[in-house]
């Protein structure tokens, strides 16, 4: 069986206090663990999953963190980016080690460890999704959206193959995937088959965002790491686009 610590949680015989007694924690620190508000430590979880009778299991899976992404901002972007969290600090010293100086070692190792193929809450669609409707579906969320993948490529006169993903940063991925149902559907197969990945932004996704005939496209630098991450003919179209800069 194979279950997360909220579930373990929400599945005791034990009262939050209960399991607070008997895992040697504070009551409020249980009720974080319960809502997932808070980071735990390995040896909190632990302690956690055996006050319910469980025990935690790890386990290895491609790297998808948003935090890289914003260090790879930060560090191309310096003028206009402060790092604003210790992960982004800590991912951008990861990044120097791992790239250097060399910009574009540094969106490339970005975009590898921020992969949307991997990304906990985003959308696979496949369909017909024109830049027109994407556009439309964004605006109609009345919140903050853009473009990246395939179409920002695109308006960077890239040359594209067919198979090339498209990417939509938005706040709600599951709502505008239902407002996108005329065009499309959900890929059964996830990231494999997908033409279209829906997102959430974070705080250096959408700065310096380029309004563009009715669209909301990302800066050319955000769609390089976007599409570094998304690796064959989108991440090579995305850096023989860059290497001209």
């Amino acid at each position: 069986m194979n279950v997360g610590l909220q579930q373990v949680l929400d599945e005791s015989a034990l009262s939050r206090a209960q399991i607070a007694e008997r895992a040697g924690l504070h009551r409020a620190t249980v009720y974080r663990a319960a809502d997932g508000s808070t980071d735990l430590r390995i040896d909190t979880l632990e302690e956690l999953a055996l006050a319910c009778g469980m025990e935690v299991a790890f386990s290895y899976r491609p790297a998808s963190v948003p935090a890289a992404a914003d260090a790879g901002r930060v560090m191309l972007d310096a003028d206009s980016l402060d790092p604003t969290s210790a992960e982004v600090l800590t991912w951008i010293e990861r990044l120097r080690r791992y790239a250097g100086e060399n910009p574009l070692r540094i969106a490339e190792e970005a975009g590898r460890y921020s992969s949307l193929l991997h990304r906990q809450g985003a959308v696979y669609m496949v369909g017909d999704f024109t830049p027109e409707r994407l556009a439309s579906a964004g605006y109609a969320t009345g919140k903050n959206w853009a473009l990246s993948g395939a179409v920002a490529l695109e308006a960077m006169e890239a040359e594209l193959p067919a198979d090339v993903v498209s990417v939509m940063w938005v706040s709600d991925p599951l709502a505008v995937s239902q407002l996108l149902s005329d065009s499309g559907r959900v890929a059964r197969r996830g990231a494999s088959s997908a033409n279209l990945i829906l997102a959430t932004p974070t705080f250096t996704t959408l700065t310096g965002m380029v309004p563009l005939d009715g669209l909301r496209l990302v800066a050319p630098v955000q769609a390089v790491i976007d599409c570094a991450g998304l690796q064959g003919p989108t991440r090579d179209a995305a850096f023989d686009v860059a290497r001209t800069w």
